[in-house]
């Protein structure tokens, strides 16, 4: 009873930080496989599907893709290649340039002389995981097909875009009744370790189910992921009180403009630039020229 109590007073770290995302997920590779054939509802069986993790740190090649990389790009019986992203950006902001970098994924791992008979047997999936709070009755896929009579040109190219507030919804009202989707996708919402435990152990064997709690509870009083987690609160919480103290003084002139006055302001409370860079999205080399500005 005792260790019982312990467990659920420990904070977990919410497997909706990318960071957090990562780290379980390319840990635990066959729990990954059998959370991405369930949730994209692929005709595959699990046991016998093969899955490598080819990287979770595809960085991209522009200048103007500063700081983006793919949380996980996963590949699934050698044909099927799936990016996993992680969005707390409400997802009407970000998907143009999402859907750029599966264009890009698509290109940058096929073979030099590949013909489209070859590229067709290959199937690009995006997977989208919003967090945003706006986001909660979004529950689509996108596809490549003609404006007019609506005609697939492409059988072998997807978007799916999965809202994580709508299917923690689903499985607070269905519970162990709920379709094994709806269970994997509130996997990622749990709010304690008890919750994790109970929503894995309706998808999950034993064996895995006790790696995957464990791996969660051991990064979650890891200093390195704490760490990485308090920075992220402590930006977003400057990031909300600097636009706020911009729209109070009546500053009218423009996003950008903001984005410049929050960038000050994380600057004079001596953050680190490297923070400001990922919660700006901005590069380093643009945050010293303001900060520059503000020296002289």
């Amino acid at each position: 009873m005792k260790n019982e109590k312990i467990k659920e007073n420990i904070e977990l770290i919410p497997l909706t930080r990318d960071f957090m995302f990562k780290h379980i997920f390319t840990n635990n590779p066959n729990i990954l496989k059998k959370f991405l054939i369930s949730v994209l509802k692929l005709n595959i069986n699990p046991e016998l599907a093969s899955i490598v993790v080819e990287s979770n740190e595809l960085v991209k090649s522009r200048d103007k893709e500063y700081h983006k990389t793919v949380d996980i790009y996963a590949c699934i019986n050698n044909n099927l290649r799936i990016d996993i992203e992680v969005n707390t950006e409400k997802f009407s902001a970000i998907k143009a340039r999402n859907a750029l970098y599966l264009n890009k994924i698509a290109i940058d791992t096929t073979n030099s002389g590949f013909t489209y008979q070859d590229i067709s047997k290959i199937y690009f999936y995006q997977l989208n995981l919003n967090v945003h709070k706006l986001d909660k009755n979004l529950d689509e896929e996108y596809l490549l097909m003609s404006s007019e009579n609506h005609q697939l040109l492409l059988d072998n190219y997807k978007i799916v875009c999965k809202s994580l507030d709508y299917y923690k919804e689903l499985y607070y009202n269905q519970g162990k009744k709920a379709n094994k989707d709806v269970i994997w996708l509130s996997i990622l919402k749990a709010r304690d370790l008890s919750e994790l435990e109970e929503m894995a152990s309706l998808v999950m064997d034993k064996d895995e189910k006790e790696k995957f709690v464990s791996d969660c509870n051991n990064a979650s009083k890891d200093t390195k992921w704490l760490s990485e987690w308090n920075s992220d609160l402590f930006a977003e919480m400057v990031k909300h009180n600097v636009l706020e103290d911009a729209k109070n003084e009546g500053i009218e002139e423009g996003i950008e403009q903001n984005k410049v006055m929050m960038i000050k302001g994380m600057l004079k409370e001596n953050i680190d630039i490297k923070t400001i860079s990922k919660v700006a999205s901005v590069p380093i080399n643009e945050i010293k020229k303001i900060e520059k500005s503000l020296k002289d």
